[in-house]
């Protein structure tokens, strides 16, 4: 302030010293228009308050040297008052249009600066391949049109290895906590202590929190003004496109592999197991033969009968396999049609009954007998997996049941066994999920096989154990339709229901 007004003293004095030697000669009007223009080019040159310095000091020194009598306040002519109070009044309301137009030219220039910063940022986000290139670009261009520190952080910077040292525990608190806001909610930035907090919020998540340390401005008033948190707003969405961007393409990336690895997989495991079927069942066969030639009691016999048993537990093996392959690849296709229960239970159980006949199968059918909606085929694929997994694992077993109950928007299957029993059953999980929500021991193919089956019909299946108290798999499917069958036969029947054949 005290610049501006030595600058319009010393301005208007040179002015009035030039002008002296004439103002015998010069007219008032010149002289008035004369010391105009000198606020005018002072407005423009030092400010406001050279200009509104100069505008009252170009009044005293029209009246004082240059109006007669000279050298003195004293106005010989009254209409001079009214030159004096018109040139005050004039030289004013030009300081303040010429200043506001020099403010607005400025802003203009800054704004155009700034936008050119983003174009700019704009053009480099283009070429970032990775988040940490578009954090690196951000920091360095936001930075650099404040002339101030900035970070931009990730939503897991709080995990990393290595925190960075500048970071004070006040900044990571007010930073996490913008990270776990709603990603619809107001965008605004957020000053305490000298530094700026402005969340980055993509599409449907926050992709990070920029911070900008302003040393410039005094800690008690730590803030920005309108135009400069527009034009950050504006940089931190642009930042959290690109961050939207790069996370996209990673996803896309990432999709692209796992698809491509799982059809490497598939076609892997399809022909494996296709090379392995075609020698297993030789064996098998063979295996059967020397059965029905060795003579019973032999120890030839016996070897060859577990090799019999080896071989079809080894087909079946193939066989989960050949249905992974061919689920991952095509997906369970669920060919609902009405099936009676008990004969899908019945055909389950005579697959299994040649494989194990030393244990006695059993089965109830709890409740009226009915056609229900399902997959035949697939539900007696799985009750023969669940009834093959009993047999291998449950040791000491001399009994299995295979229980139906049907409700009225339900059936429930169970297949219970009285062997060893397990202290902690392992989870069942689908082995068709993705692999990022895959349990890494999913108690056996077998068990994935039918879990995956039974989330295709809209169910699911869990497995319960005891030691020394057997096993029990239970499987909720809900029946949308049913039939209900009266058997002649069935009239003597208990109300607890019948048993399959």
């Amino acid at each position: 302030m005290f610049r501006g007004i030595v600058i319009a003293l010393v301005a208007c004095s040179v002015a009035t010293l030039a002008v002296t030697p004439f103002r015998d000669v010069l007219l008032d009007a010149n002289l008035a228009l004369y010391y105009l223009l000198i606020v005018v080019w002072l407005t423009v040159k030092a400010g406001r308050v050279a200009g509104f310095a100069a505008s009252v000091l170009s009044v005293l020194f029209f009246d004082i040297f240059l109006v007669p009598p000279y050298d003195s306040l004293t106005v010989h002519d009254p209409q001079h008052v009214l030159t004096f109070a018109m040139l005050l009044a004039v030289a004013l309301a030009t300081s303040r249009l010429v200043d506001g137009l020099r403010v607005q030219t400025a802003l203009a220039e800054t704004r155009g600066q700034w936008s050119e910063s983003l174009r700019s940022m704009g053009d480099a986000l283009l070429s970032a391949e990775n988040a940490d290139d578009v954090r690196r670009i951000g920091a360095q261009f936001v930075g650099g049109v404040f002339g101030a520190t900035a970070w931009i952080l990730a939503p897991d910077f709080l995990s990393g290895t290595e925190a960075d040292p500048r970071l004070t525990l006040g900044m990571r608190k007010i930073a996490d906590t913008m990270l776990r806001q709603r990603s619809d909610a107001a965008q605004a930035p957020v000053s305490s202590a000298g530094v700026v907090y402005l969340p980055l919020r993509a599409r449907e998540r926050i992709a990070g929190v920029m911070l900008l340390v302003l040393p410039a401005l005094p800690v008690r008033s730590a803030r920005l003004d309108a135009m400069q948190e527009r034009w950050l707003q504006t940089a931190s969405v642009q930042l959290a496109l690109a961050l939207d961007r790069v996370h996209s393409i990673d996803l896309a990336s990432r999709a692209r592999l796992a698809e491509k690895n799982a059809r490497f997989r598939n076609s892997i495991l399809s022909s494996i197991s296709h090379d392995i079927r075609t020698p297993l069942t030789t064996v098998a066969g063979l295996a059967e033969l020397l059965v029905q030639q060795l003579p019973g009691a032999s120890a030839g016999a016996d070897t060859a009968a577990r090799l019999h048993r080896a071989a079809l537990r080894m087909d079946a093996t193939v066989t989960n396999l050949l249905d992974i392959a061919r689920f991952s690849q095509h997906g369970i296709a669920i060919s609902s049609d009405w099936a009676a229960i008990d004969e899908i239970i019945g055909s389950a159980i005579l697959a299994q009954r040649g494989a194990a006949p030393q244990l006695v199968f059993d089965s109830e059918i709890q409740g009226p007998p009915a056609l229900v909606k399902l997959d035949a085929l697939l539900m007696e694929k799985v009750l023969c997996n669940l009834l093959d997994n009993a047999v291998r694992h449950a040791h000491g077993a001399t009994r299995i049941v295979l229980r139906a109950r049907l409700r009225a928007r339900s059936l429930h299957l169970a297949v219970i066994d009285n062997g060893c029993g397990m202290a902690h059953p392992p989870p069942i999980a689908n082995v068709l999920a993705p692999d990022g929500e895959r349990a890494r021991d999913h108690g056996g193919l077998g068990l994935s096989i039918c879990q995956a089956i039974c989330e295709a019909h809209g169910g699911r299946m869990r497995l319960f154990g005891r030691p020394g108290k057997g096993c029990c798999v239970m499987v909720a499917l809900p029946v949308s339709e049913t039939l209900p069958l009266a058997y002649g036969d069935d009239e003597g029947d208990d109300e607890g229901g019948h048993h399959a054949p």
